[in-house]
């Protein structure tokens, strides 16, 4: 599943917290929207914030890598909580004969109850914890590849920016707090660095890009032709196709249409000459 996020979105982007960008890009997104709907619909324990549900999917910190697949069925499978035992004497509790220096347990646990088996979720919140969660990864890659970035505070206070590399070098091990904004980054020795108040902003580069005019797609347009005017009775004069063509598409040029009129315009369109009263101005399909 291929997440695109809305360019004005990600150019609106400056200076969010972890949970703040969250909400911005993915909690508010209209698909998302409708599929938590459905899932309460179906579900009224569904969480209804974009805190809870994090809370209820990670328990906590949020992996930076993670298997959309196995999360969510972690999730919304049906499962089996854990059974329960208590700590008890152990009757056989003794000093071995011959062994002195060995002891048996002097108490071990006896289960004293079965977990309860959790059903599985309706197909909907299935449907809505995997959406979401696509949309989450796509934010980390977006973080990892060096489009969004992430600046934090060090443990001494000094504002910093997490480059490229910091999340390219043992990502398994990264953390991401978005309740309490922190970041945590492994050291040697499998220590952990907690990096707090981080703000997520477009990497420069990225903005560059998203700041430049779309380009112009040679089969959006002709779609666009054949949807207003081709598939009707000629109806007006070439001209007037271009004007109303360059109004759809702003940097079409006159070079650009031409080339698009002669590859695309019926023969019907082509034929010069005065267009008979009845057609003109009027759209008759053909």
């Amino acid at each position: 599943m291929i997440i695109e996020f809305p360019r004005q979105n990600l150019k609106a982007l400056d200076g969010q917290t972890l949970l703040e960008a969250f909400d911005f890009l993915i909690w508010t997104a209209e698909e998302v929207q409708n599929a938590c709907a459905n899932a309460l619909e179906v579900d009224s324990s569904f969480p209804k914030s974009s805190k809870a549900l994090l809370s209820w999917v990670f328990d906590g910190n949020v992996p930076f890598t993670f298997d959309v697949e196995l999360v969510c069925r972690r999730v919304t499978a049906q499962s089996k909580k854990p059974d329960t035992y208590e700590r008890v004497p152990n009757p056989s509790y003794r000093v071995r004969s011959g062994d002195a220096g060995r002891r048996v347990r002097r108490y071990i646990r006896r289960k004293v109850a079965d977990g309860k088996i959790v059903p599985a979720k309706p197909e909907p919140v299935r449907q809505a914890v995997h959406l979401i969660l696509s949309y989450l990864k796509a934010l980390f890659d977006y973080i990892s590849d060096g489009r969004i970035e992430i600046s934090v505070r060090d443990p001494s206070g000094a504002r910093e920016k997490l480059d490229r590399s910091d999340w390219r070098s043992r990502p398994g091990r990264i953390r991401l707090n978005f309740v309490g904004n922190d970041v945590l980054l492994p050291l040697q020795n499998r220590r952990i660095q907690r990096f707090s108040n981080a703000r997520l902003v477009l990497a420069d580069e990225t903005r560059k890009e998203l700041n430049k005019p779309p380009r112009l797609v040679t089969s959006e347009i002709a779609d666009w032709l054949e949807l207003e005017f081709f598939r009707y009775v000629k109806f007006c004069n070439r001209p007037k196709v271009f004007v109303d063509t360059k109004g759809k598409f702003p940097k079409l040029g006159k070079g650009r249409f031409k080339e698009l009129w002669d590859k695309y315009a019926p023969q019907d369109w082509k034929k010069s000459g005065a267009i008979p009263k009845k057609y003109r101005g009027i759209k008759v399909l053909k």
